[in-house]
């Protein structure tokens, strides 16, 4: 290989890489790549980083108390997701942060 194709192929290298850099800067939670080169060949990527939204610590949905009854806690701070509730007396949802002071995954 001579110097000038040397110095393509470089050029090219270093285009591939600044495009997927900026791809990747870009679209940082998810990305789906195909390359298609010729002779028939072809390389797909798809990869994704989403985060999963943090879950509260205490979920009610659609309780009903009548004379009283339900008491929930959540100690990890996460807080607390209630709905559709229709009461008399006692239904009782606390969140509150970690009695450690740190997180109890960590």
């Amino acid at each position: 290989m001579d110097r000038t194709n040397l110095i393509i192929c470089g050029a090219i290298a270093l285009t591939v890489l600044l495009t997927t850099v900026v791809i990747a800067v870009r679209y940082r939670r998810s990305a789906k790549v195909k390359v298609q080169w010729l002779g028939g060949g072809s390389l797909e990527l798809e990869g994704s980083n989403a985060q999963a939204s943090p879950l509260a610590g205490v979920r009610l949905k659609g309780a009903k108390s009548r004379q009283g009854g339900l008491t929930a806690i959540d100690e990890t701070g996460r807080g607390a997701d209630v709905q559709d509730v229709e009461v008399e007396k006692d239904i009782n949802v606390r969140s509150t942060g970690a009695a450690s002071g740190h997180d109890p995954k960590a």
